[in-house]
């Protein structure tokens, strides 16, 4: 089962942030983005699918990334989100303080 799959099972399902522990859900998945809302504003807003693509891939060679270097290379607002819908995939864990996501090869 590939990343992209393992997202559309979370699709409904309350998700939160991993520091703030802001909760969010996915409502739909396009061809070109996530869309997600933010239950304490009932903000809608778009993910590129393209970033958390990127963001999925330079954890899988690095093997570990920092929210702060999401924040910064891709995506400046959405950082949270997209570490918190990375962090339930297989072989990934985190850890708090800075947020920093791993993941390790079977």
């Amino acid at each position: 089962m590939g990343v992209w799959d393992r997202i559309e099972y979370l699709i409904g399902q309350s998700l939160k942030t991993l520091e703030q522990n802001q909760p969010f859900e996915i409502m739909e998945i396009t061809p070109s983005d996530i869309q997600i809302c933010i239950y304490s504003t009932l903000e809608t807003r778009r993910i590129k699918r393209g970033i958390v693509e990127a963001v999925w891939l330079q954890l899988a060679s690095d093997g570990c990334l920092k929210e702060s270097t999401i924040q910064e290379s891709y995506s400046s607002s959405n950082a949270p989100f997209i570490s918190a819908i990375l962090a339930p995939m297989p072989n990934v864990t985190y850890r708090l303080d800075p947020v920093e996501l791993s993941v390790t090869t079977p």
